[in-house]
């Protein structure tokens, strides 16, 4: 079910992903990759993608890849993708979804945008976005 809370936490996961429409690390270039891609959660897969880079999947616009985005982390916090588990939080979640299974800088930074972005907290369960 889409709520704004899943709304915002997918918002949080596109800036932390570095979805931008100019990539300043490359002094203009037009947009980051995911943002060329139209993907804003850097999704490897997904049943919604029209191409796929090798390593992410490419949409055919912004709107399927919020979309594909969004049913993702829907899946995810509704049970629906075993590797996740029961009463599983959005840090251990988000440490699958990134494969960040070490703690380190970035990710703690990714976790703090999550947090800003959604008004969750990293100790919560992944559910309580639904």
């Amino acid at each position: 079910m889409f709520t704004s809370k899943l709304a915002k936490f997918c918002y949080g996961i596109s800036v932390a992903e570095g979805w931008h429409p100019q990539d300043l690390a490359n002094q203009g270039a037009v947009g980051s990759a995911s943002y060329r891609n139209h993907n804003p959660g850097n999704l490897r897969v997904s049943e919604y993608e029209v191409g796929n880079t090798g390593e992410f999947a490419v949409f055919e616009n912004d709107i399927m890849g919020f979309a594909a985005l969004v049913r993702q982390i829907e899946l995810i916090a509704t049970g629906k993708v075993p590797a996740y588990g029961d009463n599983c939080t959005i840090e251990k979640a988000m440490q699958i979804y990134t494969a960040d299974r070490d703690p380190s800088p970035e990710f703690d930074n990714y976790l703090t945008i999550l947090e800003q972005y959604s008004g969750a907290k990293r100790s919560d369960l992944i559910s309580t976005i639904m």
